[in-house]
């Protein structure tokens, strides 16, 4: 599932005149894609404006954020490469005075677009209350996680959401090492509603049984892959570019 171009409005400016966000950036899902465009035109309909700081980061942009995070030039945490929705096209920043609204308000215009915050209540002064997300099945990874069935070991369920998105798109999740093929298995079971076990990249007892409820086998991983692939864009086709979002 490739990223796909977007042109949106940006807090940048050349010689004193805002710009689209620059094209480095400007990559995302195809089904955020669709929401940002529709919450574009809702945020202007009430007089506001979606200007975006932050979208796509490639790898090394994650781990610049991340270092000026540690050296304390960036007050919001940003986690190495490798872990974030920003690296997957699923995650934006936005600047919440040009909204013209109460973040409360825009909070419930973001919801039946399935974009959602980071913090609990919207309070504009919070640290990430710019942040938002759009996981799409990838939550389900975080809520599995976060259950005893689910939970690897010293990782965070939130991260292995952000591990599934990036596996999804074929990136590299340093945690699996060489077994990236594995943990899309896993992630992808999960998504489709099947219990492997913990995202550890080893396919045991536990996803081999997952996968059998699919009719499928590890004896043959790469044609394994490709049915699973399947499955996932007919169970969220918005998520592939499908119905009309651009591919």
């Amino acid at each position: 599932m490739p990223l796909v171009s977007i042109s949106i409005a940006s807090i940048y400016t050349r010689n004193g005149a805002p710009v689209p966000l620059p094209a480095r950036m400007a990559r995302c899902a195809p089904d955020l894609h669709g929401a940002l465009l529709a919450l574009d035109a809702e945020v202007a309909r009430r007089g506001g404006a979606l200007r975006l700081s932050d979208l796509f980061r490639s790898a090394e942009m994650q781990d610049r954020a991340h270092a000026d995070w540690k050296s304390g030039r960036k007050r919001a945490f940003s986690p190495p490469a490798g872990q974030s929705l920003h690296e997957a096209g699923r995650a934006f920043d936005l600047d919440l005075a040009a909204l013209r609204m109460p973040l409360a308000e825009f909070w419930r215009l973001a919801a039946p677009h399935g974009v959602v915050p980071v913090i609990g209540t919207p309070c504009a002064t919070s640290l990430e209350a710019w942040h938002f997300e759009r996981p799409g099945s990838h939550a389900g990874v975080r809520d599995y996680c976060a259950t005893p069935d689910g939970a690897v070991r010293g990782v965070s369920a939130r991260r292995v959401m952000a591990e599934s998105a990036l596996l999804a798109l074929g990136l590299r999740v340093p945690r699996l090492g060489s077994r990236q093929q594995e943990g899309f298995v896993q992630t992808a079971l999960i998504r489709l509603g099947a219990a492997p076990g913990p995202v550890d990249g080893i396919v045991g007892r536990r996803t081999r049984a997952a996968l059998e409820t699919f009719g499928l086998e590890w004896a043959d991983p790469a044609h394994t892959v490709r049915r699973l692939e399947h499955l996932l864009r007919a169970r969220f086709p918005e998520e592939h570019g499908v119905s009309g979002t651009p591919q």
